[in-house]
């Protein structure tokens, strides 16, 4: 398989309430060749995994409805083998531990 064909079959999930940050992720992983699919709420993600296949999902701390620990939580709950990645510009050691205790990727 070539490079460009695992590209194209290789996704990305943002999540995020801020579409700026949706936006700049979106445009970055597609410009690499990745599949990119993005969503507001971890509400809207989870119905996203659902319906797509999914390989790593970029998710903010930080989000109404439901934030970032609980979808890592709920992801790694019932999809185990995607990579979960949380962002945020107001974490705290103990936020990035209990990340990490859930599954979050380092």
């Amino acid at each position: 398989m070539k490079k460009k064909d695992k590209q194209e079959n290789f996704s990305f999930l943002v999540v995020d309430n801020d579409e700026y940050i949706l936006d700049v992720f979106s445009q970055l992983i597609t410009l690499k060749g990745y599949t990119c699919y993005t969503s507001i709420n971890g509400k809207k993600a989870l119905d996203i995994l659902s319906k797509k296949k999914i390989d790593v999902i970029i998710a903010d701390m930080k989000m109404p409805e439901m934030d970032g620990m609980h979808l890592l939580k709920t992801v790694k709950g019932q999809y185990p083998d995607i990579d979960v990645i949380i962002i945020t510009g107001y974490g705290t050691i103990d936020d990035a531990v209990e990340a990490m205790k859930y599954g979050a990727s380092d």
